[in-house]
């Protein structure tokens, strides 16, 4: 088993995605909630994207998942020259991608907190290695609380 840019899903790890790492890249941040209705600005962001992504109104939907699909690119980026994923260029992708990410993400992947790593021990004796670039911010969930 091969793991890399992985997180757990648990809420810190969302919310270190979806709010934590606007520290990091402040505008393209602001971009992202902007992208959210504005009485949902201050609150999960992930649930508001869910909400828009399944909006009857293609239109909202569609920005919804470019917005989404921007904020993705940004917070995986590892070098200064980054050129955005041709893959986001793609409608069809774009929408499924964030359609997936926000569904486990808004259910905290459907498990207890916790439950991913208090459970890894079930895993014993499968090969495997974990992949983690030294600037991978996307699978550090900051600083414990």
């Amino acid at each position: 088993m091969v793991l890399f840019s992985i997180a757990t899903t648990s809420h810190r790890d969302v919310r270190w995605v979806t709010h934590d790492m606007g520290r990091y890249f402040p505008e393209q941040w602001a971009r992202f909630r902007e992208g959210v209705p504005a009485a949902e600005r201050d609150r999960e962001l992930v649930g508001a994207y869910y909400r828009l992504l399944h909006d009857p109104d293609p239109a909202v939907r569609e920005k919804a998942a470019r917005d989404w699909c921007r904020w993705e690119d940004t917070h995986v980026a590892v070098r200064s020259d980054h050129r955005p994923d041709p893959r986001y260029g793609d409608p069809r992708f774009r929408m499924a991608f964030a359609r997936l990410v926000t569904h486990y993400w808004h259910h905290a992947a459907f498990l207890d907190d916790g439950a991913l790593l208090r459970d890894a021990g079930r895993l014993a004796g499968t090969p495997g290695v974990l992949i983690r670039g030294r600037i991978d911010l996307s699978s550090f969930a900051g600083p414990q609380q």
